[in-house]
């Protein structure tokens, strides 16, 4: 606990240095203010729109004013209470000395949204029909879902030309029948199916999503228009200036062209003559191909057969390896299973014996069961003699054991007189004077303890400052846990501003507990308990209001404790004279009990448990033994006259199992014989198989080689002949064509012309403007031009979703929705599709 006191008070003294060393160089800072944009949208079914503001992230860089312009509805700080000073169209926060490092406002407002560089139109379509969105939702069938996106020229310069619009929609795979959008990028993450449009600067488009539904629901459409910064955007600048330089080169080329044209003209002869005896020799070379097909034809088949030949001769020696290890093996486990088997003669020999010994041992066992029989009746009789008189010697010994225990047990619960304690002067207080007492005790033990574990004793610290050390640490603990709270959430405002567009930050909780939120706690409780010693000194000399209340309360404490411990010596002597008391009585008692107890131990001995209720288990257990014999009287003669039975059959078995065998023996002989013959015979056709396979794979060998070789220049020649012949026919004939087209050449190169000039029109206004944007271009900010530039500008927009209307709420959720902060009614911008996320990732 010291070690963390000490943490916490280095924290709190580091941190402190820290604040006053940052003031001045703050003060002594110019770095301008910066700030990021961002433009969010509810829109209605049809995209008109429903609320609108938009969010200022405002990094201050050490500034304490922070000057806005445009028009807004409403203003409203974010940060903290400092209330904003509005001027027509200037907005001005004066926060003073105690600016925070970043700051945030909001300004209602739905100027920016009719600035946008498009209008947007939704509509839709069910079963073809159109459809009201209210009425969609539940419904089975093929909703269209009709998307206009339709140029604004009275958009701002620089929005129309940099601004990239992205439409993207998401729908559960899992409660739709199908889905298709085209034109758009459609890709299913886990089992959501996403669709995503995109509309280039100035660009008319219309997109339609048919999704077929037996109970349709909608999120709603998500919109994001954004700058097009991206590294590869700045080749669009490249591109107009490659432009310009071409159209230099271009009409140095046209001119050039002119002359060659002319010259073209001008030729003219005998190049159709020449094609023509390229012709004739073509027939002929035709004429040679059109044999070869038919020789090659055959040789394939020759080759064919060959090798199939070869791959089974190649088997055959395989076969033969197996088989003769086959005869082998079988060989070797015949003459071990005839060498084991022979082995069981004797063992049967041994087995007739001691059958036979057997049968003449269950003569004699049946001989002395008919004796035993006999007996039954009279030793039943003894039995239940036995079994009567142990009962009633067992009822004699039950009641005198009773009696005993009763006696020992009233001995035992003389326990005396009982003596004073702490808890009974308690009882002699009120109730709140003996709450206030029990916890002055509690402290005393705390004191006493913390005394003991740290080696100091009464004169080192008394009981009031110990009070004192423990108020404070309270007090010091609460102010340790607001810091890291604050540092936690300082840090996760940093982390929010860095998260790119279109990413999903963590909430703040999810940050509190991740590493970063963790690691800054630690080091806040770290440097506080290094710091603990120090802060308290500062403490007790600071005079606080809290000190004086410590210290009365800790005098109170001190003088109730003292007042107490007065009354104890009294209490002490009464405990003395009680005790001596105790044990006299116990002195008389004790000696009583144990020799009443022996006398119910021996009663026990001798009685239900000892033994009586052995001997009286014995007779039972005799009586039902002859019951038992009586019930089976006859079945253990049976039983053995079976067992003789079972022995003349092991003898005849035996016997078979003798000829067995012997046939066995006779058998392995007659392999033994034979088995040099077969391996012989496997040798030669291992031999044999091997010289055919040698001389059939060369011959196939040799035949292929040739083939190949014929099959690899041959289709060259003839194609390297052909293609020559009619490449240089169709050359002659089709420049001679050429020589005709110099006109149409001139047309063509002026289409070319044209069809740039028209190509460039279209991306630069008449269809879209993608070569008017500029990744490098400054940044305009949404609200008014008079701002500064923005580090980034960014529209979120997204329409209402269409869903089963929930029951009306009450007049308190009505209450509580409206006082809703900006931020959660972000959230609620995106709570459809995270709900469908949550699905996908199964989470929560």
């Amino acid at each position: 606990m010291r070690k963390n006191r000490n943490r916490a008070l280095a924290l709190a003294l580091a941190l402190s240095v820290t604040a006053a060393s940052l003031v001045p160089a703050a003060k002594a800072m110019t770095i301008p203010a910066s700030y990021d944009e961002a433009y969010y949208a509810t829109l209605d079914y049809y995209g008109g729109v429903q609320e609108a503001s938009v969010v200022k992230s405002y990094r201050l860089n050490g500034a304490d004013t922070v000057t806005d312009y445009g028009t807004y509805d409403e203003v409203i700080n974010l940060t903290d209470g400092v209330a904003p000073v509005i001027d027509g169209g200037k907005v001005t926060f004066q926060m003073g000395e105690d600016a925070p490092e970043k700051f945030y406002f909001e300004g209602k407002t739905v100027k920016p949204f009719e600035q946008l560089p498009w209008s947007i139109a939704v509509s839709y379509r069910l079963n073809g029909a159109p459809a009201l969105a209210e009425e969609l939702a539940g419904k089975t069938g093929l909703v269209e879902i009709c998307l206009d996106i339709l140029p604004n020229p009275a958009a701002p310069a620089y929005s129309r030309d940099n601004l990239v619009l992205t439409a993207a929609a998401a729908f559960n795979d899992d409660d739709i029948v199908s889905l298709e959008a085209p034109g758009a990028e459609v890709q299913l993450v886990g089992n959501l199916r996403t669709v995503l449009f995109a509309a280039l600067p100035g660009e008319e488009d219309h997109f339609v999503i048919r999704v077929g539904s037996e109970d349709f629901s909608f999120s709603g459409l998500i919109f994001l228009a954004v700058p097009a910064t991206l590294q590869q955007m700045e080749k669009v600048a490249d591109l107009k200036q490659a432009k310009e330089k071409g159209e230099d080169s271009l009409d140095a080329i046209s001119d050039s062209l002119d002359v060659i044209l002319d010259t073209l003209d001008g030729m003219s002869g005998s190049l159709n003559a020449t094609a023509n005896g390229l012709d004739q020799l073509s027939g002929a070379r035709s004429t040679v191909s059109r044999g070869k097909g038919e020789v090659y034809d055959q040789t394939d088949l020759a080759l064919e057969g060959l090798n199939g030949l070869v791959d089974t001769l190649g088997s055959m020696d395989r076969y033969a390896q197996v088989a003769s290890q086959a005869i082998t093996d079988l060989n070797g486990d015949l003459n071990r299973l005839n060498a084991t088997t022979q082995g069981l003669a004797p063992e049967l020999e041994r087995a007739r014996k001691t059958i036979a010994a057997i049968q003449a041992d269950t003569k004699a066992l049946s001989e002395l069961l008919t004796d035993v029989e006999s007996y039954n009746k009279r030793a039943s009789a003894i039995a239940s003699s036995l079994s009567s008189g142990m009962e009633e010697l067992d009822d004699e010994m039950e009641g005198m054991r009773f009696a005993l225990d009763m006696l020992e047990s009233a001995l035992k619960s003389t326990k005396g007189i009982s003596t004073i304690k702490d808890s009974d002067m308690l009882g002699m207080l009120s109730p709140d004077q003996a709450a206030q007492m029990k916890t002055v005790l509690e402290y005393r033990r705390q004191y006493e303890s913390y005394l003991a574990e740290n080696g100091l004793s009464e004169t080192d610290m008394s009981f009031q400052d110990f009070i004192v050390l423990g108020a404070f640490q309270q007090g010091y603990e609460k102010q340790v846990e607001q810091t890291a709270k604050d540092q936690v959430a300082a840090a996760y405002a940093s982390y929010v501003a860095g998260v790119q567009p279109g990413d999903t930050p963590m909430t703040p909780e999810e940050f509190a507990a991740g590493p970063q939120g963790q690691a800054i706690v630690a080091m806040v409780k770290q440097q506080a308990e290094a710091n603990f010693q120090s802060a308290y000194a500062a403490f007790l000399a600071g005079g606080s209001s809290e000190l004086t209340a410590a210290r009365n309360q800790a005098a109170a404490a001190d003088a109730a404790y003292a007042e107490f411990s007065a009354q104890m010596p009294m209490v002490d002597t009464v405990n003395k004279k009680i005790k001596e008391i105790n044990n006299l009585i116990t002195g008389l008692t004790d000696p009583t009990a144990r020799l009443v107890g022996e006398l119910s131990d021996i009663c026990e001995l001798v009685g239900d448990t000892g033994t009586v209720d052995d001997l009286h288990s014995l007779a039972k257990l005799c009586r039902d033994l002859l019951k038992t014999l009586k019930e089976h009287e006859g079945e253990g003669a049976a039983l053995l006259g079976d067992l003789d039975e079972v022995g003349d059959l092991l003898s005849r078995i035996t016997i078979t199992a003798d000829t067995a065998l012997s046939d066995l023996d006779s058998l392995i002989a007659t392999l033994n014989t034979y088995e040099p013959e077969l391996q012989a015979a496997v040798t030669d056709v291992q031999s044999l198989s091997a010289s055919a396979q040698t001389a059939l794979g060369g011959t196939a060998s040799a035949i292929g080689s040739a083939e190949s070789l014929l099959r690899q220049a041959g289709p060259q020649l003839d194609a390297g002949t052909a293609n020559t012949l009619s490449g240089l026919s169709d050359a002659l004939r089709k420049a001679t064509m050429g020589l005709e087209q110099t006109g149409t050449i001139r047309d063509a190169k002026s289409t070319i012309s044209d069809l740039i000039d028209d190509e460039w029109d279209d991306h630069s206004g008449r269809v879209d403007g993608i070569l008017n944007m500029d990744a490098n271009a400054t940044p305009v900010s949404i609200t008014d031009q008079r701002n500064a530039a923005p580090r980034s500008v960014q529209y979120i927009m997204r329409t209402q979703e269409i869903k089963e209307e929930k029951p009306e709420q009450t007049e308190e959720e009505q209450k509580a929705a409206e006082k809703t902060t900006f931020w959660e009614r972000v959230a609620n911008l995106f709570k459809g599709l995270w709900a469908d996320l949550k699905k996908l990732l199964h989470v929560g």
